[in-house]
């Protein structure tokens, strides 16, 4: 029998757990990557690889359980793993791709239970020459980052086994359960008390729901449908916006969010919106080689009052987002506790909509069609994407979405001294749509002043 330990489940294990029950079957927190092998492995030894970065990792040899009540992450010892192999190279090329495709999309859709192990689904499959792993994860043991390092382990182990040298991996001073324990105890009395207070004051009077115009009005409840829209920015725009990052004393995910928080600005008409951005979770050394989910969601609120210009309101977004970075180890759940917004069951509780700058990993996720926010902009330095809730708005509304931002993006990074209400959203194009075309009301008149009218209409009716 495999042995297995227990321990406290991690406040970001919580809060996916919690997320997951109002859709069990939902793939919504999947994680779907393919990993490819060079030629020279067999499957045999594609395994090998895969097993070791298991081995290393307790995160991926761990599920969740409620125990009377209590949530608990639960460890299983390490014990190789068989993976199946298909390998369609003899196929003709149309049914080898359609089947590779429908495998990636059968495992990258199918559901995760949490309360049983393990937490991924595996399976090598060879299309060419070489084999590749196809490899889904629940959201609740691995994040954006972990797909980095899980990359990076998988490398390490080819080229050790390509070449019979020690694989190049960094040594792990703890596992993911042990960050859990610690996090519980450093977030406790005082300290989530002080971080509580901030956000309770960085969120007071701020609007519950960004008021997005929608193509259809809200389901009663809350679902997890969802499409996305990829694109490249326009060649140079990254560069512009590194360029004005680094002449503000910003980041370029600052200068983003900027661009993201106008607009909405613009779109909804409110002079502040509120943002969903993550925090990292990795602030100690010992953390960052770990594999695991270690990301917090919290609120971003972006101040757009009184007629800002772009410069001035990146500076507001700077200082707004350091300030929540500080006091971003507080779990999300506890914010929307301590905010006690009113809870209606179709809208995401803080925010709707998010933006995230993430590096381009070089990997092709598959679609999931699904979507945690009402609108979510992935901007990389390769495809970026834009998720949107399929419930409420149609593709055209997102791909004009994308089309409105990256043409604001533009504008505000080449004249940051532009007020935001100044930047444009409409093309030539729209904008003469909408001011000939849409405005295109002209009628006869009829001659003469109302004076006229008012005799003419006398004259007819004495009696009247």
């Amino acid at each position: 029998m495999t042995r297995e330990w227990t321990f406290p489940a991690s406040f970001a294990q919580e809060r996916v757990w919690m997320a997951n029950q109002l859709d069990p079957g939902s793939p919504v927190y999947n994680v779907s990557n393919p990993w490819p092998f060079p030629a020279e492995l067999d499957a045999d030894a594609a395994t090998a690889v895969f097993n070791q970065v298991l081995a290393r990792h307790e995160a991926l040899r761990t599920h969740l359980r409620s125990d009377d009540g209590t949530l608990v992450q639960v460890v299983r010892e390490h014990e190789p793993v068989r993976l199946a192999a298909e390998d369609l190279s003899g196929l003709p090329e149309a049914e080898r791709l359609a089947r590779y495709h429908a495998i990636r999309e059968e495992l990258a859709r199918t559901p995760i239970p949490l309360d049983t192990p393990p937490l991924w689904r595996a399976r090598l499959v060879k299309v060419k020459e070489a084999w590749s792993l196809q490899f889904v994860v629940h959201h609740a043991v691995f994040d954006a980052q972990s797909a980095v390092l899980f990359t990076s382990e998988l490398s390490a182990f080819i080229t050790a086994a390509l070449t019979g040298a020690p694989a190049d991996v960094p040594e792990l001073p703890i596992q993911y359960a042990d960050f859990a324990a610690w996090q519980r105890d450093q977030l406790a009395g005082p300290e989530l008390d002080r971080q509580l207070a901030f956000w309770t004051a960085h969120l007071a009077g701020a609007p519950a729901v960004t008021g997005l115009p929608l193509d259809r009005p809200r389901p009663a409840q809350l679902g997890f449908a969802g499409d996305e829209v990829r694109f490249d920015l326009p060649d140079g725009l990254l560069d512009a916006v590194g360029r004005l990052a680094a002449a503000s004393a910003a980041t370029p995910y600052m200068v983003l969010l900027t661009g993201f928080a106008a607009l909405l600005s613009r779109i909804c008409g409110d002079d502040t919106v509120v943002v969903g951005v993550s925090t990292a979770g990795r602030d100690t050394a010992e953390v960052s080689p770990l594999i695991g989910m270690f990301v917090n969601p919290v609120a971003l609120r972006c101040d757009l009052t009184g007629d800002p210009t772009v410069a001035e309101l990146l500076g507001r977004v700077r200082g707004s987002l350091i300030d929540a970075m500080e006091h971003g180890q507080v779990p999300f759940q506890r914010i929307v506790e301590a905010v006690a917004p009113q809870r209606d069951p179709s809208v995401q509780p803080i925010f709707q909509t998010a933006l995230n700058f993430i590096p381009d990993s070089g990997l092709d996720p598959v679609p999931l069609g699904t979507t945690k926010d009402d609108l979510a902009f992935d901007v990389t330095t390769g495809e970026s994407r834009l998720v949107y809730r399929t419930d409420l708005f149609d593709r055209a509304t997102a791909e004009a979405i994308v089309t409105r931002y990256v043409r604001l993006l533009d504008a505000a990074v080449a004249d940051p001294g532009r007020r935001v209400r100044e930047l444009p959203l409409l093309d030539d194009a729209e904008r003469r749509l909408v001011l000939d075309t849409w405005n295109a009301t002209g009628h006869a008149r009829p001659v003469g002043t109302v004076v006229d009218e008012v005799q003419r209409q006398a004259a007819a009716t004495p009696h009247a």
